[in-house]
C-alpha cells in the first residue's frame, strides 16, 4: 500500500530507468498531474520525510534540470 504520490514518484523513477537502458536521449519531458509530486521533485522534501530517498533517486537520475 502507498500514497497517490508514491505511485507518481514511482513511476517517474521507472519510466526513467527505461528511458536510460534504452534511448540515450539529451532532454526528457515529464508530465504528470499531481502537483505535490512536483513540489516535492522541484523543491525536494526534508530527510526524516517517507519520500524522501525516492525523490533523491529521481532527482539524482535527472540531475539539476
Amino acid at each position: 500500500l502507498c500514497s497517490v504520490v508514491q505511485v507518481e514518484l514511482w513511476a517517474i523513477y521507472h519510466g526513467l530507468k527505461i528511458i536510460q537502458e534504452f534511448i540515450h536521449a539529451g532532454n526528457i519531458l515529464v508530465e504528470m498531474d499531481l502537483a505535490l509530486a512536483v513540489k516535492f521533485l522541484n523543491d525536494r522534501c526534508l530527510c526524516y520525510h517517507s519520500y524522501y530517498c525516492l525523490v533523491n533517486k529521481v532527482v539524482n537520475m535527472v540531475g539539476d534540470d
